[in-house]
């Protein structure tokens, strides 16, 4: 269980108590997307937190949200 540096998780707990491996093909698949394993991190900077999460941001950003709601410039998650 654990994370890799692209944030992309090994897998999940389901409701029903297990847990459950993400498929192999699908992290692999998402990794080449983030630029592959051995690839720099690039693009514009992005920063993924679980729900709830109320951290403040060290400067500025401009928070767009899963589906495409832009709140504008923050300076705290809301």
């Amino acid at each position: 269980m654990g994370t890799d540096r692209w944030g992309i998780d090994d897998g999940w707990w389901g409701n029903d108590g297990q847990w459950h491996g993400a498929d192999p093909d699908t992290v692999a698949a998402l990794r080449e997307l983030f630029g592959g394993d051995d690839g720099p991190v690039s693009g514009p900077p992005m920063w993924f937190v679980r729900r709830g999460d109320r951290s403040p941001v060290d400067h500025g950003c401009t928070l767009v949200l899963e589906d495409g709601t832009n709140l504008g410039e923050i300076g705290a998650l809301p």
